[in-house]
C-alpha cells in the first residue's frame, strides 16, 4: 500500500528529503508537523504525536474500527474481500439492497406527480430540494404502487417482511403508506431502515422500522454518515431529537449535529458518538419529555467520561423552530449559551417541588443527591454538595452521609476496574522512559543488532504497555527469520503511534550502536529491578504489621536478592 498516495486524498503533501511533510489533519497548525515515510510505510505528527502505518491513519482520518479500515483498504487496492458465510453476509447484502430498492422508489416518488403535495410539504417547513435530495427523502404513496414495484424487481416478499417493509408475507399490506420518508443510514451510507411521517391524520404520527437483522433500535443515529468528518473538525456533537431538528441544522451549516431516533439516548448510542468526539452539545425539545429525556442520559455520558452541555432554546420548542426563525445565528446563540449538562439538570430536579413545603423539600434534596451520586468526580460531587447545603439549609456534612448511603444502596461506591487495569491505564499514559524508547530505535536502525540482546532481555523488562508490545512483535519477527518491521501492525491506532514515533524520530548518531544498546539493556534491566524493590517494600511493610513472620523472613531474602542483582548492575 503506496501510504503518500492515500494521505494524499486528505493531506495536501510536498517531499522533504526522503519523506513528505504537510499539515496535521488531526491538530491546528500553522507550520508542517506531519511528516509521512514512504520507505517505512508510516506517518507521524511532531505537534500531536499521532502516527501510524495506512490502517492507523484510516482508522483516525474516518473514525473507523480496525476491520473496517481493513476492509476499506482492500476496495481501495481492488483486493477481494473474503465473505462470511452466505447464511450470514450474503443474507445481509440482499436485506441492503431491498431497502436500497425501496429507498430509491420513495425518491423517485417524491420527485413524480404523485409526490406534489408532499414537496409543498417540505417547501412550507423550509426545507430545500438540495436538503431532501441530500438526506434521499422520499414519498411511500398509499397501498399498492410499492408492492408492484418490489414485484418487478423480483423481491420475494418474504425479504420485505424481514427489513419490516410489510406486516405479513401473504398478501401483506405496506408498512408505510402515504408518509414522508426519512431512510436511516449506518456509517457506511447503506440504508438500514427508515422512519415515516403521517401527511394525515394517521396514527402514530410517525412510524419507525422495527427491529431486522440489520438494525437494531438504539444503536444508531440518524444523519451520522454525513456527520462524522464535521463532528472530528468542529471537535464536539450536537444532539437533536428528531428527523426534521437534525435536517434543518445541516441546512443551515450546523453539520455536526445528529438525531438519536427517540427521546431516550441508549449506552450504544453513546459509545458511537464517544468515538468521534468526547464532547457533545445536547438540544432536545423544551418540552417536559425532551428535559426528560436530558436528564436520562447524563449519566450514561458521565460514565463514558464525556462534556456535556446543554443548549438553550431560549422559548423555542425545538431546534427546528429556532433555526427556521432565527436561522443560523440565533441557533449559534443557543449553543454559546449552553450550560453543563449537570447544571442545567440541578436546576431542572429544583424547580420541580416547593422547597418552602417540608415534605417536598425533602423530596427534593434526595433526588438532587440522587444525581449527584451519578458523578465521578470527587470534586465535582463537593461542587454540587455545598450548592445543595445553601438551597437547602442542610449541613454539607449531614449530606456527605446520606450521599454516602444511596452510593452504597446502588453499589455505585464498588469500582469496577482490576489494580492491574489501573496499573495498566497509568503505564499508557505514562512517559515512556527513554533507555526503552533508545533501545528500540537503535534495533529498528540495526536489526542484526537483536542477536545481542535476544537472550538478555524479556519483553516483561520494558514498563510501558506499548513498548514492550513492539519488542514482543519485534522479536517474534527476529525469530521467524523477518528483519522487515516496518510491516508491523497493530489494532490499537495508541500503539501504531508510538511505533511510528520510534521509526521517523531521528536517533542521536553513534560510532557504536551495539555499546550504546547494551548501555540501553542494563538500564531497563535495573530499572525493573527497580519497580521490583519497590514493590516489595510495600509488601514487607505491610506483612511486618500483619505479623506473618515466616511470609516477611522469605520477602525479605527476595529484597536482599534484588538488591545484588542491581549492585551487579554497573553501566559502562
Amino acid at each position: 500500500m503506496n501510504i503518500v498516495s492515500l494521505v494524499s486524498d486528505y493531506v495536501h503533501l510536498r517531499r522533504s528529503g526522503k519523506n513528505y511533510i504537510g499539515l496535521c489533519p488531526f491538530h491546528q497548525e500553522k507550520t508542517p508537523s506531519f511528516t509521512v515515510s514512504p520507505e517505512r510505510r508510516m506517518f507521524y505528527c511532531f505537534g500531536c504525536h499521532a502516527g501510524g502505518d495506512a490502517i492507523t491513519f484510516l482508522m483516525k482520518i474516518e473514525n473507523l474500527t480496525f476491520p473496517e479500515a481493513v476492509e476499506a483498504l482492500a476496495r481501495r487496492l481492488g483486493l477481494k474481500i473474503p465473505q462470511k458465510t452466505g447464511s450470514d453476509q450474503e443474507r445481509k447484502d440482499k436485506y441492503y439492497r431491498v431497502n436500497e430498492l425501496a429507498c430509491s422508489f420513495f425518491e423517485n416518488c417524491l420527485n413524480g406527480p404523485e409526490g406534489m403535495k408532499v414537496r409543498d410539504y417540505l417547501i412550507q417547513r423550509g426545507i430545500k430540494d438540495e436538503t431532501w435530495r441530500i438526506f434521499r427523502l422520499g414519498y411511500a404513496p398509499e397501498s399498492g404502487p410499492f408492492l408492484q414495484f418490489m414485484q418487478k424487481q423480483g423481491i420475494d416478499p418474504f425479504l420485505l417482511l424481514q427489513v419490516g417493509l410489510i406486516r405479513d408475507k401473504v398478501g401483506g399490506k405496506e408498512l408505510f403508506r402515504n408518509r414522508l420518508m426519512f431512510p436511516i443510514m449506518d456509517l457506511r451510507g447503506r440504508v438500514i431502515a427508515f422512519g415515516g411521517r403521517a401527511l394525515d391524520d394517521s396514527q402514530p404520527k410517525y412510524l419507525n422500522t422495527g427491529q431486522t437483522p440489520i438494525f437494531e433500535k438504539g444503536h444508531h443515529l440518524y444523519a451520522l454518515h454525513l456527520a462524522k468528518r464535521p463532528i472530528t473538525e468542529v471537535g464536539n456533537a450536537i444532539v437533536v431529537e428528531g428527523y426534521l431538528d437534525a435536517i434543518a441544522c445541516h441546512q443551515f451549516g450546523f453539520h455536526n449535529a445528529v438525531a438519536s431516533l427517540g427521546t431516550a439516548l441508549t449506552r450504544e448510542q453513546v459509545g458511537l458518538l464517544a468515538r468521534f468526539s468526547k464532547k457533545v452539545i445536547l438540544a432536545y425539545d423544551a418540552d417536559l419529555a425532551g428535559v426528560m429525556a436530558t436528564l436520562r442520559s447524563l449519566e450514561l455520558f458521565g460514565q463514558m467520561e464525556m462534556e456535556v452541555r446543554v443548549a438553550n432554546l431560549g422559548g423555542f420548542k425545538d431546534p427546528d423552530e429556532l433555526l427556521h426563525q432565527k436561522k443560523a445565528e440565533g441557533f449559534s446563540r443557543a449553543i454559546l449559551n449552553s450550560v453543563p449538562a449537570l447544571d442545567f439538570a440541578y436546576e431542572k430536579i429544583r424547580q420541580k417541588y416547593d422547597w418552602k413545603v417540608s415534605q417536598e423539600k425533602k423530596e427534593a434534596v434526595l433526588e438532587l443527591l440522587s444525581l449527584i451520586s451519578s458523578i465521578d468526580s470527587p470534586l465535582d460531587q463537593e461542587k454540587y454538595i455545598k450548592r445543595l447545603a445553601l438551597d437547602s439549609g442542610f449541613g454539607e456534612d449531614t449530606l456527605f452521609s446520606q450521599l454516602r448511603k444511596l452510593k452504597k444502596s446502588s453499589g455505585k461506591a464498588v469500582s469496577d476496574r482490576s489494580p492491574t487495569g489501573l496499573d495498566e491505564l497509568e503505564g499508557i499514559k505514562a512517559k515512556p522512559p527513554a533507555a526503552e524508547v533508545t533501545f528500540l530505535k537503535i534495533i529498528f536502525e540495526n536489526p542484526e543488532l537483536i542477536a545481542l540482546v535476544e537472550q538478555e532481555l524479556d519483553p516483561e523488562d520494558f514498563s510501558h504497555p506499548y513498548l514492550k508490545k513492539i519488542f514482543q512483535e519485534s522479536l517474534f519477527r527476529f525469530k521467524n527469520g523477518q528483519i522487515d518491521i516496518y510491516n508491523i501492525t497493530f489494532d490499537e491506532p495508541e500503539a501504531s503511534a508510538f511505533l511510528a514515533r520510534l521509526l521517523l524520530e531521528s536517533l542521536p548518531e553513534t560510532e557504536e550502536p551495539g555499546k550504546e544498546l547494551k548501555k540501553c539493556l542494563l538500564k531497563i534491566k535495573k530499572e525493573r529491578l527497580t519497580r521490583e524493590y519497590k514493590r516489595l517494600s510495600e509488601e514487607i511493610s505491610i506483612l511486618e504489621r500483619s505479623g506473618d513472620l515466616e511470609l516477611f523472613r522469605k520477602k525479605l531474602e527476595e529484597l536482599q536478592s534484588i538488591v545484588n542483582k542491581i549492585r551487579s548492575l554497573t553501566v559502562k
